[in-house]
């Protein structure tokens, strides 16, 4: 917010100053990165250049027209303004973040626009393995940034039930399965997704014939029906066990079958229309236009694919919905498929914004996983592992804690820290996973943030006050100041992280709030400091406290009071 309103004190001063042709586009207003640049940087070389202005001239200019007491203005030689927020309204920023007043500024930036998040989707017949994590908790974290800010947000996971992997499965259980419907196991389902892949390879016919299975299921043939609600109740079963480990919550789950019928309209309706053509009896959308290939809703069998189901679900989302954005978020690895999905829905001319939040993989070691080579490594095993490690660094700290509580704050570290590694870095990037990275109690980590959270809670308890109805210091001292002014940034990072489709900027500002409140805690006497002092320092654990919490909550993490 702060930002924003910098930016808009530049954009007014260049107006009163005559520059009507300059607005906040043409200028990037940014945090600086060291403390004595102040706290907002913006380069105005760009500005003076297209004004034909030496730029020390145009920072008089704009200087001389900012009349705002709560700003302290300096220009530096390299072409750069930096602003330094004065300590009057850090100490209100204090007071706003005490009485959540700060909260109800942002949340008015969504308007209570309707936007809808496509995230997880795991395809049924297999358990969900370590390359579903980040579609999950990075959209879990997204529907979390953009709800704070005041959209009304949809949270759909648009899970894979139909397609011709159920063909091969159906074939892969008639065929070699002797094991009775009724006792199959999601552990059964995948060996026979493995074996098939693996005995394809040098039987081709095993392809044609599971397509076969498919379009008879399609058609509605009654065994392969009942072959499939079974393996689709068993997949839903196990990723809601995943679900509830991981604290993730969607307001709609309807899977690729829930829009057969719609399928068929968007075909009908695009061959009507003459955006899409028959093409050796399948039908396509040509993209030659925008230079990709063709998009392929209908097979020469006359079978729908994911494609025909994904334009279905997306006029669905508008007019049932009333959806005027809908976020993506699915892997790097699709990146052609969306390109070409959206490319389709314009030309079907659906009013929508379209964005993909696309990501990098997983790995562990430098293979790729893979489900049908069998190449996986389970989500729930990952995570049980994460928890184990977590017990013996609590035990390391607290060895005479009870059973129940090593198990419980295990539970929570362990989960968190997963979560916490994936989100804190940048997810255009491949990760490779390291538990000692993640249970490290010293560097980026959810357990360093924990460790913060629950020091900050330890010294509020001592105080026995928690209530800071009035603050009568007025200046502050260097490990005080610092604090403040990393909390002025808080609903920034969030800002950002909407923007950018990137929750890690939100874990990089508390990692940073954590380690500024290290360094205060390390360095200054709060409980047995003068009474003004005590209740500003007290004030200010107090506001980092909630603010680690409020952000470690937009990334779907819950802090623990005590470790």
């Amino acid at each position: 917010m702060l930002k924003n309103n910098i930016a808009q004190e530049i954009n007014s001063a260049l107006k009163k100053a005559g520059f009507k042709n300059i607005n906040k586009t043409d200028f990037h207003v940014t945090r600086s990165k060291f403390d004595k640049f102040g706290d907002f940087s913006v380069n105005i070389l760009d500005i003076s250049q297209k004004l034909n202005l030496v730029p020390n001239r145009l920072a008089e200019k704009i200087v001389k027209k900012i009349n705002n007491k709560d700003i302290l203005i300096e220009y530096t030689p390299n072409g750069y303004l930096n602003f330094k927020i004065s300590s009057n309204h850090l100490k209100q920023n204090l007071v706003n973040i005490l009485t959540k007043k700060s909260k109800d500024d942002v949340r008015s930036l969504g308007k209570n626009e309707i936007i809808v998040i496509d995230y997880s989707s795991p395809n049924i017949a297999k358990p969900m393995g370590v390359g579903h994590l980040r579609s999950t908790i990075l959209g879990q974290s997204l529907v979390n940034i953009y709800r704070y800010l005041g959209y009304k947000v949809i949270g759909d996971n648009h899970v894979g039930d139909w397609g011709t992997q159920f063909g091969k499965i159906i074939l892969a259980y008639k065929k070699w399965s002797k094991i009775k419907l009724e006792k199959l196991t999601i552990k059964n389902i995948l060996d026979l997704y493995i074996k098939f892949h693996l005995l394809a390879k040098d039987n081709h016919d095993l392809e044609q014939s599971a397509q076969i299975e498919f379009k008879k299921l399609e058609d509605g043939d009654k065994e392969n029906t009942i072959i499939w609600k079974k393996i689709k109740n068993l997949s839903l079963k196990e990723f809601e066990k995943i679900y509830k480990i991981l604290d993730i919550h969607f307001d709609k789950s309807l899977p690729e079958s829930f829009y057969l019928k719609m399928a068929q309209n968007v075909i009908s309706e695009a061959l009507k229309n003459k955006i899409a053509i028959l093409d050796q009896g399948a039908v396509i959308i040509s993209l030659v236009d925008e230079n990709f290939p063709p998009l392929l809703i209908r097979k020469k069998d006359e079978a729908t694919l994911y494609a025909t189901r994904d334009l279905a679900c997306l006029d669905y989302r508008i007019n049932k919905f009333k959806a005027r954005k809908i976020i993506y978020v699915v892997g790097n690895e699709q990146n052609l498929y969306m390109r070409q999905l959206f490319a389709s829905a314009r030309k079907l001319q659906f009013e929508i914004e379209l964005t993909h939040v696309n990501f990098g993989l997983i790995r562990l070691g430098t293979q790729k996983m893979s489900t049908r080579s069998g190449n996986i490594i389970y989500l729930e095993d990952l995570i049980c592992k994460s928890i184990e490690k977590a017990k013996k660094v609590i035990i390391e700290k607290n060895p005479k804690i009870s059973s129940a509580n090593l198990q419980k704050t295990a539970e929570a570290i362990g989960v968190s820290a997963v979560k916490y590694n994936d989100l804190s870095q940048n997810r255009n990037t491949d990760i490779n996973f390291s538990y000692d990275k993640m249970m490290s109690q010293k560097g980026n980590s959810a357990l360093y943030l924990f460790y913060a959270y629950a020091r900050a809670k330890s010294v509020l308890r001592k105080s026995k006050n928690n209530i800071f109805k009035q603050i009568n210091c007025d200046s502050f001292d260097k490990f005080e100041e610092e604090l403040l002014r990393t909390l002025l940034h808080f609903h920034d990072s969030i800002i950002e992280s909407a923007e950018n489709f990137s929750p890690n900027i939100i874990a990089d500002y508390i990692f940073k709030l954590a380690e500024k409140f290290n360094n205060f805690y390390e360095n200054v006497n709060i409980l047995k400091a003068q009474e003004d002092k005590k209740i500003l320092r007290l004030a200010i654990v107090s506001a980092t406290a909630e603010t680690i919490k409020s952000g470690l909550d937009l990334l779907g993490i819950k802090v623990l009071e005590k470790i």
